[in-house]
This record gives structure tokens, sequence and C-alpha cells, in this order.
């Protein structure tokens, strides 16, 4: 395997991590042909990120992105007493899988939700060994998810359609799963009344 790119042991990147993946990334197979590449943000893929067989032809494209909007990751929301919001990639918009031969394998549509759970998952780094620490909180929480959207076909290696499935949104259990936009509106009403209290 050859790396082009930072990770254990590169350059300080701009959001404070070291000695992990951050920035432009690109991994070649030992003959040199690509085998990924795509954009890191301290460890977490971001953006368009494309795979290739080992001849060449790209085995799979999909595309990461942050659940919420920069306006409500930026605020501490911490202060005004509200759950700080995950800074998190997940799978969102096209994604495509094809056959070694180039033949459209997959084509569907991911989206991100926000999945309710009593129990959260909080990631930190061993300051010694680099090694991840994964420790769990008990509460109540929405959590972010990427979920199949829409229409997902699936074709054999000569062009020929096997199957196809339809994910709606009214399939959800609306009381464990609901749209990320819902958060968006959370918070706002969560920071007005926040003021509305401080005036008083």
């Amino acid at each position: 395997m050859i790396v082009d790119g930072h990770k254990l042991g590169g350059m300080t990147s701009a959001c404070g991590c070291e000695s992990v993946p951050h920035g432009y990334w690109i991994e070649r197979y030992r003959n040199g042909s690509l085998k990924e590449q795509g954009r890191y943000y301290c460890t977490q893929k971001t953006g368009t990120w494309i795979y290739y067989y080992p001849n060449g032809q790209i085995m799979r494209v999909e595309n990461y992105e942050m659940p919420y909007v920069n306006e409500l990751t930026s605020i501490d929301l911490e202060q005004l007493g509200i759950d700080k919001l995950r800074r998190v990639y997940l799978l969102e918009g096209p994604y495509l899988e094809y056959y070694a031969n180039g033949q459209l394998k997959v084509e569907g549509e991911y989206e991100i939700v926000e999945e309710y759970s009593t129990v959260d998952s909080f990631f930190t780094f061993d300051p010694e060994t680099y090694e991840l620490i994964i420790n769990e909180a008990k509460g109540e929480y929405w959590i972010p998810e990427s979920v199949k959207s829409r229409y997902w076909n699936y074709y054999s290696e000569t062009g020929q359609l096997i199957s196809h499935e339809y994910y709606d949104k009214k399939g959800w259990k609306d009381d464990k799963i609901r749209d990320v936009g819902s958060r968006f509106w959370e918070v706002v009403n969560q920071i007005v009344k926040h003021l509305e209290e401080k005036r008083e």
C-alpha cells in the first residue's frame, strides 16, 4: 500500500488534529495505480470519495456530508444548556458501485436522519498511543445516521436490471426516526427561549 497524505506522524492540521489523517488523501496499489482518493477532516471522510479496482476501473463513488449546518455547529450550545451537536460526516446523496468491467452495479441515494437512542458513544484519542477510545453515555439522544433513500437499482455485469427498491419516509417509525432538519428548529427554539429568559 502506498499513501500520499498525512497520517500517523504527519503535519499538524488546522483543526488541531495531530498524527491522524487530515486533508487530501490518495492511496495506491503496489503497482502504483489508484486505490482510493478523497479528503479527510480529522480522520473523518468528507466530500466525494472514489475507490478503484486494481485494473483502474472505478469500483465505488460515495459522498460524505455533515448533518448540521455550520451555523449550528459553530454556536457554543453547551453554554445555552443545549446538547452539543455532533461534528460527524455521514453518507449523503448519490451512491454508485461498478463491476470491474466498468458496468454499473448499484445506484442509489443516502439521506441523513436522526435516530432516537438511549445510549450514545463519543470518541477520544489516547495522547500517548493515539489509539481510539470509545466511551458510552446513557440518556435520551437523537443521533445522526445515514439511511438509504428513494430509488435503488441493482444491475448484472451485462447491464440488465436485476432488482430495484424504494425507500420512503412513510416507512420510518415516527417515534424513532426523524428528519435531520427537525434539530435545526429545535435548537433555534431553544436559543430563542434562552434569550427570552435572559431578558426577564
